[in-house]
């Protein structure tokens, strides 16, 4: 589901505008993304824990024989949570 489509769906179901919708979902998505820059962790009820976690350098190697090397970097790994599961 694309972003528009959410705010859309959303905005009907609450009988809000899409620009208020729009506002909500970034205030949300801006929230999320603070406290995993200051915490590392958040918890979101009913829907998983996402952690924010740094990959280490690999080598591997490409089909043509050669090697190559990935850089370390920080990824975002999600676990849902067991009432989401349920439900799905």
């Amino acid at each position: 589901m694309a972003k528009k489509e959410l705010i859309k769906k959303v905005a009907l179901k609450l009988d809000i505008t899409q620009e208020l919708a729009t506002r909500v979902y970034d205030e949300t998505v801006n929230v999320l993304v603070e406290e995993l820059k200051e915490k590392g962790k958040t918890n979101i009820p009913y829907l998983g824990t996402l952690n924010a976690t740094k990959t280490t350098a690999r080598k591997f190697k490409l089909p043509n024989g050669q090697t190559g090397k990935s850089k370390a970097r920080k990824t975002i790994k999600y676990k849902p949570s067991k009432k989401l599961l349920k439900k799905v």
